[in-house]
């Protein structure tokens, strides 16, 4: 059984910790080993908590140091408080080092004099004792985490019963529950005992399922896919959408999308997971693709560890120990590589070593800097010690290793001439020369720190400068001048300054940018998935509807044929079936006019009336059949909600929600109208011909009620139906699904915040044919959501910006939104600006992919275990995927 594990060891014992993970490895583990430098590097402490919390296992290799390193012991720490299990190994002892009691709590084993490879079998069969438990601890454990976060990732159904029945069985057992873990088994037992009292009338037909006794496997995925769904959001909230795809996986397979699919009919929602990964594997770029991408040489990051890619096409992993450099010096044309162990170049070409040269394991790479003239390239490190003395308890040396061309024919030196009349010859072994190039090493005074690197073309020129929080009697601080001096002779080393040089003519060097950076996992640019597409013509204008309409035997009061009134109007609705036509007309300044016409079979009208509706601080919405039309006031003087049947021509006698109306919308068969007001309610009210309208129901919104005034009022909120039993929409600062036939909140999120200029704004919402997917724009900026879930499918764009000019954000804004079932998304902006009148965005389609060409982990780096891929795992794959004809990522595949 394969098993997960963090390995805790001192850089002293790197060397044995690297050696047993390899073989932990081939005796297929998942191993953690903090080789990439995150101790000490920024944030380290979030770094490690997340590796700690993924792994099941805490392999501690124990030795004198340690014992006494203060990362070690906070891993243990933190890995105590997760009640991880520990798997102690002995390597060293020493006398008077004190155990920690909770390393001395757990059985040892001894490892003293025991070859990495046979100590790795011993921690893999320690590892398979309770890996059952270990596992499902690390799952509840990630899941408690998710819960603190968002409550409505508690245990339910058979995800319960499961989690309840492991701790029963393996209570007393390490690794125990921890006061997190045990919380949400409670809350979510209590949770199921409410929904219990609530469910008690559908008592009769929980008992016929319980007799047919039938647990089909479509039950089962459907809940794996609210499960899985579930997991999603706990990644997305940290940015990981390699991890939302890869927790999603399992549900991949096309059969059990079609299953699902075809079970929608008896859930409340879409099962959505064939959403969330069209969407968010198309937004990965495949490791083929960033290697394709890639120059030669530029480093590419699988899984945050370094390789470069090589003149060939191949990526070679690099293997660097703490902070660590690599950089292209085009003066030498090779490739420096620095980090905490050494200094080194290679070629370009395929990455063979030239000339290195060790330094301290406890440096700290500062800069690299390619110098013209003199042709070199100089690394800068800092190393940091601890001293015995309370005036001075901390000193720093710099140091500055310099890289230079030599003649094969000629054996170079290294000459200091800084300390005494008599020339001295560098410290033994602090240069190394081979394959026509030399690396030298020079040390700073004691406490020096670097200022700058300089050259006059002739002589490199190192600028330092006494750090004062190093020296218990610094007065101020004083400034020094290194000269180097290189030739074909070798390197020397001599104090300088402006008066004593002759020569003042110095030009800074800064510091080299990094290589050229690719990242695996990655996603593509939101930018990069939208076009620019030309608006297309109008439609020609067609003469009315009613224009064939026999008016002549009807007019208005006060003379005018209502023909008029009508005809003028130019988004006249005629209603046919019914023998019936209307339409808004003009009316005065505070009201507004509404025309309803009856018609003979023989097309002559019969009858015309009139209504006023007023018109100030309201907003009105019509049904898509066009037999209702509903007004919502924010005057006191109106009611906040109207209704009126235009079959009948009359107002719909309904109840009307206290305090204001916020939004309205009518579902897509126009049998359900549904208002949202300002005490956090839906009213939702049933439709039907020729009986009117009643009120269905009402549902509370999670929250308090909202201080609205009547400029609020005015502004309104957004609201929408995705079918015909669901809506969407957004109050306040939060987004909210409501299944309003059910009576039932799907979801409650974060309205996402977009920056636009425009003042006092209001989202709007844009929803697929299907109903699946929604848009949500505010000014410029859009992005699109998953209906099942209100998880994010995209990133917040602006798509104006693909325009390259500025817009006036106060006049520019999105108009509207068409979003078609395949997923693409057209575009347009108000006509007011100039600058995006004349065109359209288009975001295209999630792609289908080819299964034959890349796998989960050729897209996110992680196995369907949801497993970090080991870097050679990756290359291998890698060299299997590059194939001819594959150049599209496969669609996920179960495995």
């Amino acid at each position: 059984m394969t098993s997960h594990c963090f390995i805790c060891y001192s850089r002293k014992d790197g060397d044995t910790a690297e050696a047993i993970a390899v073989a932990l490895r081939g005796l297929s583990h998942s191993v953690e080993i903090d080789v990439d430098g995150i101790r000490g590097g920024e944030d380290w402490r979030r770094k490690l908590k997340s590796i700690i919390n993924n792994a099941d296992n805490i392999v501690f290799l124990v030795s004198p140091d340690s014992l006494i390193s203060t990362y070690c012991r906070w891993e243990l720490d933190y890995s105590n408080t997760l009640s991880k299990r520990l798997i102690p190994v002995l390597l060293r002892t020493a006398p008077g080092v004190e155990i920690p009691e909770s390393v001395g709590a757990f059985q040892w084993l001894d490892g003293k004099g025991v070859a990495p490879g046979e100590l790795a079998r011993q921690i893999s069969v320690a590892l398979q004792e309770d890996q059952t438990w270990a596992e499902f601890h690390t799952q509840l454990l990630l899941r408690a985490i998710a819960w603190k976060d968002d409550k409505s990732a508690i245990l339910r159904g058979r995800e319960l019963t499961h989690a309840e029945k492991m701790a029963l069985q393996y209570q007393g057992r390490r690794p125990e529950l921890t006061e997190a873990q045990s919380a949400l088994l409670i809350a979510s037992r209590s949770a199921a005992r409410r929904r219990f009292l609530i469910g008690l009338s559908a008592t009769a037909a929980i008992s016929v399922i319980i007799g047919i006794g039938v647990t089909t496997w479509l039950a089962r995925q459907q809940e794996s896919a609210r499960r899985l769904v579930e997991q999603t959001g706990t990644y997305l909230r940290g940015g990981d959408v390699p991890g939302a795809v890869a927790t999603v996986t399992p549900l991949a397979s096309r059969e059990a999308l079609q299953r699902l699919a075809r079970s929608r009919a008896t859930t409340s929602w879409p099962q959505t997971a064939d959403n969330l990964l069209r969407f968010w594997s198309d937004r990965l770029m495949p490791l083929p693709e960033v290697s394709r991408a890639a120059a030669s040489p530029s480093l590419v990051f699988l899984n945050d560890r370094p390789a470069i890619k090589l003149q060939s096409g191949a990526l070679q992993p690099l293997t660097p120990k703490g902070y660590y450099s690599v950089h292209f010096a085009p003066t030498l044309n090779a490739t420096v590589v620095a980090d905490a162990a050494g200094v080194s170049l290679h070629k370009v070409g395929s990455h063979d070593p030239l000339v290195s040269l060790t330094i301290d394991e406890r440096s700290h790479v500062l800069g690299t800097y390619d110098v013209a003239k003199p042709a070199l390239a100089a690394v800068v490190a800092e190393r940091r010690v601890v001293n015995n003395d309370e005036d001075e308890p901390q000193s720093v040396f710099t140091y500055v290793y310099v890289a230079f061309p030599v003649e094969s024919s000629r054996t170079p030196v290294c000459v200091d001439k800084r300390y005494g009349a008599d020339p001295a010859r560098c410290a033994e072994g602090r240069m190394a020369v081979a394959n026509g190039f030399a690396l030298a090493e020079l040390q700073l005074e004691e406490n020096h720190r670097l200022v700058s690197l300089a050259t006059d073309d002739r002589d490199l020129y190192v600028h330092s400068k006494l750090d004062c929080s190093f020296e218990d009697e610094c007065g101020g601080g004083y400034s020094d001048t290194v000269m180097v001096s290189v030739d074909s002779e070798g390197l020397t080393i001599s104090q300088s300054s402006a008066e004593s040089s002759g020569r003042n003519v110095e030009r800074t060097i800064a510091p080299q940018e990094r290589l050229m950076e690719l990242r695996f996992p990655d996603l593509r640019r939101e930018k990069d998935l939208w076009s620019l597409a030309p608006v297309p013509p109008e439609p020609p204008w067609q003469a009315p509807v009613i224009a064939d309409r026999d008016f002549s035997r009807i007019a208005a009061a006060d003379g005018d044929s209502y023909s008029d009134w009508l005809i003028m109007v130019e988004d006249k609705i005629e209603l046919s079936e019914g023998g019936i036509v209307w339409s808004f007309a003009p009316g005065g300044n505070s009201w507004s006019r509404l025309i309803h016409c009856r018609f003979d079979r023989a097309r002559v009208i019969e009858e015309c009336k009139d209504m006023s509706l007023g018109a100030i601080s309201s907003e009105t919405e019509e049904s898509g059949d066009n037999r209702f039309v509903a007004q919502r006031n924010c005057e006191s003087r109106y009611p906040s909600l109207q209704l009126l049947n235009m079959t009948a021509f009359t107002e719909e006698k309904i109840p009307v929600p206290p305090g204001l109306v916020l939004a309205l919308a009518f579902n897509r068969a126009s049998t359900l109208l549904t208002a949202l007001t300002d005490q956090h309610e839906l009213w939702t009210y049933q439709l039907a011909q020729p009986q009117g309208a009643r009120l269905a129901n009402v549902v509370a919104l999670p929250g308090a009620a909202l201080a609205t005034d009547e400029d609020a009022c005015e502004r309104g909120q957004t609201l929408v139906f995705v079918d015909d039993r669901h809506v969407i929409g957004t109050e306040a600062a939060n987004m909210f699904a409501v299944d309003v036939e059910g009576q039932s909140i799907g979801w409650v999120s974060t309205l996402p915040e977009m920056k636009t200029k425009i003042d006092n704004v209001q989202p709007n919402l844009w929803t697929a044919p299907a109903g699946s997917y929604f848009a949500v724009t505010q000014g410029m900026m859009i992005q699109l959501f998953d209906s099942g879930t209100g998880l994010a499918l995209t990133e917040a764009f602006e798509p104006a910006s693909l325009l390259g000019e500025a817009l006036d954000a106060r006049r520019d804004w999105i108009s509207s939104a068409q979003i078609a079932a395949d997923g693409s998304v057209a575009v347009r902006c108000s006509p007011y600006g100039n600058a995006c009148a004349s065109n359209m965005f288009v975001r295209r389609p999630p792609k289908e992919h080819s299964p034959d060409c890349t796998s989960v982990e050729m897209l996110t780096g992680r196995s369907i275990a949801q497993r970090r891929v080991s870097e050679g795992e990756l290359l291998l794959q890698l060299g299997a995927a590059t194939k001819p004809g594959c150049t599209e990522p496969a669609m996920l595949q179960s495995k």
